[in-house]
């Protein structure tokens, strides 16, 4: 796959054009692209202080993004991508392992990273796909991790996969609060990778002992039924803030009356995958 200071270094220099990206990495070798310089913005969504609900704090991004106080929207999605259709949990690893790898990511620059998942995500599905590991066209995330080309080493499973079922009973025990706030640490960050068949996304969880710090959605799909029309992140102050937003993109689906507690269970579960940076080789 692409480098990624790479493909940053590309998305830089094209403003953001991730078909002219694609091209200039496809056409250029390794120093023919010159690596773009760290960012000179401070509000991130791992600081301690400089955090204000107020949206004009927020550094505000360029033509092709749209930003709020909890809400930026990239210039693409994976069905901008060839085959990226399909894509969404390589994508969403893809999405974990560049924030964990910086948390401390300015906001202003989340357009950037989603963009980058994109592209990396769909170029790994692809390369998993044509070498026959995968046995379906939406591959999970245990699949993905558990090839010995080992396309994400800088990713540790944090645990078992945990299932939830989605519902807006706030005291069901299986609902997106309960069970993200289970995986939450004291003291290092979290990406949650969630599946509801066949669609993922990933969440990230702040460190306990960082109370001010923020919680991050990041959904390579667009949601038309929130009128979004690309791949965004949605910022949030509170696990709480950060459930509902969940329940918007998966509500429940209601099967009526008469119908088994067992049958709708089903149709509204969901998977959990926690991910920590793996350690470091040295």
């Amino acid at each position: 796959g692409f480098k990624a200071g790479r493909v940053r270094a590309a998305l830089k220099a094209t403003s953001g054009d991730t078909d002219a990206a694609l091209e200039m990495l496809l056409g250029t070798q390794d120093d023919d692209v010159a690596q773009a310089p760290p960012s000179a913005d401070t509000t991130s969504i791992d600081s301690d202080d400089n955090v204000n609900d107020d949206a004009s704090d927020i550094p505000q991004p360029s033509s092709k993004e749209r930003s709020t106080d909890s809400l930026v929207l990239a210039s693409i999605s994976q069905y901008t991508v060839d085959q990226g259709r399909s894509a969404c949990t390589c994508i969403a690893l893809t999405a974990a392992s560049l924030f964990l790898e910086e948390p401390a990511v300015p906001i202003q620059k989340l357009a950037n990273i989603l963009q980058l998942a994109i592209l990396e995500g769909v170029q790994t599905y692809q390369k998993l796909q044509s070498s026959g590991c995968g046995d379906a066209e939406h591959m999970s995330a245990e699949e993905v991790l558990k090839q010995a080309s080992k396309p994400f080493p800088t990713l540790r499973m944090n645990g078992e996969i945990q299932q939830g079922v989605i519902s807006r009973d706030a005291n069901h025990p299986l609902n997106f609060k309960v069970m993200l706030g289970a995986l939450q640490e004291t003291n290092k960050w979290v990406c949650v990778l969630i599946t509801k068949t066949p669609e993922s996304v990933v969440v990230c969880l702040p460190p306990k002992s960082k109370p001010t710090a923020r919680f991050l959605l990041m959904d390579s799909h667009p949601r038309p039924q929130v009128q979004l029309t690309a791949a965004y992140a949605s910022i949030q102050t509170s696990l709480l803030d950060l459930s509902g937003i969940l329940l918007e993109v998966f509500p429940p689906t209601e099967l009526g009356q008469g119908i088994p507690d067992l049958m709708s269970t089903m149709y509204n579960s969901f998977d959990l995958y926690p991910l920590i940076a793996a350690p470091s080789k040295k």
